[in-house]
């Protein structure tokens, strides 16, 4: 196996008062198997480009949408959680799976308050798939992206249904894009309000708070050790998601590629998601919305184009930091 490459796995659940890890790194090539943290909507029309003779006058433009952070109007969303939420900030975190799928060692988190993450067998087994050996194609590096976000289909998903439909979609892909949006404004612990996930074709939204009860049947992709063998999880800084992910739907990763580690590896200057969107797609994200109230039902079109950007941009991303990575 290539020297360049290193893995970085986690064995230990995530705690209100702080985060415990451990793990391997390589200062070449990063593929992280993540541990303790381990209505139909429709898309937003896309303006058709115009001249500049066509474009409406400044005077006549109409005026900028202004970023909500907190609407009083909403009524909380938690109200109709069905799990107990706990404020404790002396109790650690406890993992409430239930059903450990694709187990190679059964679960044994139930009374155990320090118990091991669920996965670690599973992440500590885990081996890299050959494909992130494979250099990237020249259609994958260039610029702008191949698939750019108004010819990709999207879809918005807010039923049961429909996320079984696109569990079934996701078995049959290589690479998944994964990214989150919370709302902790005036909340003790916060809470995750959407799951985006971008596949090589395709974008989706998952309206977490519609289906907060059903996102750990997630879990059926996002562990299964032959899918795995031949796919890859891309966050952008998973230690920002996963801890929502775990606690919120106990749900759990194995086997992921986090860009913010490749650019550490890579000592780039600039790490975060918007300088590498910028650097790698010409794509310049509207941060304002990051700040958002990702409560708000139905979501603004430019809430949903941030929110989408996030995924559909890191695979682009992903390959240009994996040819970085295999080169150096």
């Amino acid at each position: 196996m290539s020297s360049t490459l290193g893995l970085a796995y986690l064995t230990t659940p995530l705690f209100p008062t702080g985060i415990r890890c451990s793990g391997l790194e390589s200062h070449h090539y990063f593929l992280r198997s993540s541990a303790r943290f381990s209505s139909s909507q429709e898309p937003p029309a896309t303006a058709e480009s115009t001249s500049e003779s066509d474009a409406t006058p400044p005077s006549e433009s109409l005026p900028e949408t202004k970023v909500q952070r907190f609407d009083r109007n909403i009524r909380p969303p938690q109200w109709d959680f069905r799990d107990k939420i706990n404020n404790s900030n002396k109790q650690p975190f406890v993992s409430r799976l239930v059903e450990k799928l694709n187990a190679m060692v059964p679960l044994e988190m139930k009374g155990r308050i320090h118990a091991e993450h669920p996965y670690a067998p599973e992440i500590a087994a885990y081996t890299f798939p050959q494909h992130i050996f494979v250099p990237p194609t020249p259609e994958m590096l260039s610029k702008p992206p191949p698939h750019s976000m108004e010819k990709t289909p999207f879809t918005y998903i807010d039923t049961p249904s429909q996320l079984a439909n696109l569990i079934e979609k996701l078995k049959s892909v290589e690479l998944i894009a994964i990214d989150t949006e919370a709302h902790s404004f005036r909340s003790y612990q916060g809470f995750v309000c959407l799951l985006q996930l971008s596949t090589p074709t395709e974008d989706f939204i998952v309206d977490t708070l519609a289906l907060r009860h059903e996102l750990r049947d997630l879990n059926v992709v996002f562990t299964d050790p032959k899918i795995l063998k031949a796919r890859g999880f891309i966050f952008h800084s998973a230690t920002s998601d996963l801890p929502w992910m775990q606690r919120d739907f106990s749900l759990y990763c194995v086997g992921i590629f986090d860009t913010y580690d490749a650019c550490r590896a890579l000592n780039l200057p600039q790490k975060s998601f918007a300088a590498l969107a910028k650097q790698f797609c010409d794509f310049e994200p509207d941060k304002k919305w990051q700040l958002a109230d990702w409560r708000m039902r139905p979501l603004l079109p430019e809430m949903m184009d941030y929110a989408r950007a996030d995924t559909h941009y890191l695979i682009m991303i992903y390959h240009q930091l994996r040819s970085l990575l295999l080169s150096s």
